[in-house]
């Protein structure tokens, strides 16, 4: 976040063993910007979910390139988390009770549990000849750092 970005519109979900909050403040040092902020969970490997809905939805083109960039630092070691992002395409996708079951469109960040120890990157993609959603992941995806 930047210095106007507002916490007001992310909903927490309201799952009863996605028992984390959530808090906006100013991150520790290295900062990227003099005016950064960050979303961080208040405890260590809890179950937490948050989302914010566009006020538009995202068009894709062929003529225009789609950016979804954020970064995820983790302040005190993972030690079995994941810090993803993901961007639904349901129309009735309800903020309340988003967890990890809920189907998206595209997922991507690390995840750091026991041996697994990677980035992330899923995404569903109708099939155009048979017409079933598949999902597809990287083949060899790079590992998250431990810093």
């Amino acid at each position: 976040f930047d210095s106007k970005a507002s916490y007001e519109n992310w909903v927490v979900t309201s799952l009863s063993n996605y028992s984390d909050s959530w808090k906006v403040h100013t991150p520790m040092k290295p900062r990227t910007d003099i005016f950064e902020r960050m979303l961080t969970i208040k405890t260590k490997d809890n179950y937490s979910a948050i989302s914010i809905k566009f006020n538009e939805p995202i068009i894709l083109s062929k003529d225009k390139p789609f950016i979804l960039q954020y970064e995820m630092r983790a302040q005190n070691n993972l030690t079995c988390s994941g810090g993803y992002i993901k961007l639904f395409d349901d129309v009735n996708f309800n903020q309340n009770i988003f967890s990890n079951e809920t189907k998206h469109l595209l997922m991507f960040g690390p995840d750091v549990c026991m041996e697994k120890n990677q980035i992330g990157f899923l995404f569903h993609h109708k099939n155009p000849k048979t017409g079933n959603v598949v999902e597809k992941s990287m083949i060899d995806p790079p590992t998250t750092p431990k810093d």
